[in-house]
Formats: C-alpha cells, sequence, structure tokens
C-alpha cells in the first residue's frame, strides 16, 4: 500500500450470507470501524457503555473516507496514512466484527429431533 493512496476494501459474507442481522449488528460494526483504527488493543468489555466516539484511541492507522453497509457485505473507502495501516486496520476490524457475530449465534443442532418408536 502506498502512504496517501486511497483504497476500496469490500468483504461480503460467506457464500453471500447476511452478515447484519439487526441494528446492533450495524452499530457493532460502526464501533468497530472507529476502536479498530489504532494500534492499541481494545476489550469491549473494558468500554462499557461510555460514548465509544467520544474516547481516544491513539494515532489512527488509516482515514476512513466513506463506507456503506449492506445486509450482506460492506464497502470502506480508506486512505493510507502509515505505512502498512490498511492492512493492520482490516486485520482488527474484520476478526472482531467475526467473533462478535459469532457468538450471537444461534447454534443449531445437526438433527431436528431424536425420533424413536416402539418396533412392530
Amino acid at each position: 500500500m502506498i502512504i496517501e493512496e486511497y483504497y476500496h476494501v469490500y468483504n461480503r459474507g460467506a457464500h453471500k450470507a447476511l452478515i447484519f442481522l439487526d441494528e446492533a449488528d450495524y452499530l457493532r460494526f460502526l464501533h468497530l470501524l472507529y476502536v479498530s483504527n489504532s494500534e492499541k488493543p481494545f476489550l469491549f468489555k473494558l468500554i462499557g457503555n461510555t460514548d465509544i466516539f467520544g474516547l481516544d484511541f491513539g494515532t489512527k492507522l488509516v482515514d476512513v473516507v466513506a463506507y456503506c453497509l449492506m445486509p450482506n457485505h460492506f464497502h470502506i473507502a480508506i486512505k493510507e496514512i502509515q505505512k502498512g495501516g490498511t492492512t493492520k486496520y482490516i486485520r482488527k476490524l474484520c476478526p472482531a466484527y467475526s467473533m462478535y457475530y459469532t457468538s450471537n449465534m444461534i447454534i443449531l443442532a445437526l438433527f431436528s429431533r431424536v425420533d424413536i418408536r416402539q418396533s412392530l
């Protein structure tokens, strides 16, 4: 990546699956757009209910110029402001959202029920 250049980053759900199921999912991703843009690590459980956009997370990795969140994918326009910033940013953003998403998924059983019948 070249410093001061703009990049279009996009990603979608595996097999075109939905990645945003409700308003809470969109909000979590928006929060992650902000908090992932730093060298500092973060834990949401330590942040609590504070105004996340008012917190200082240190030096930014990239400038997020624009974004578009769709039910099964997202687009982000990014300006590289430090060497390797875009890669670091995406390597924080995508796994963080993936962990959030999978932790909220309902795990479906392989079988719907066990059906035992008396022999005839």
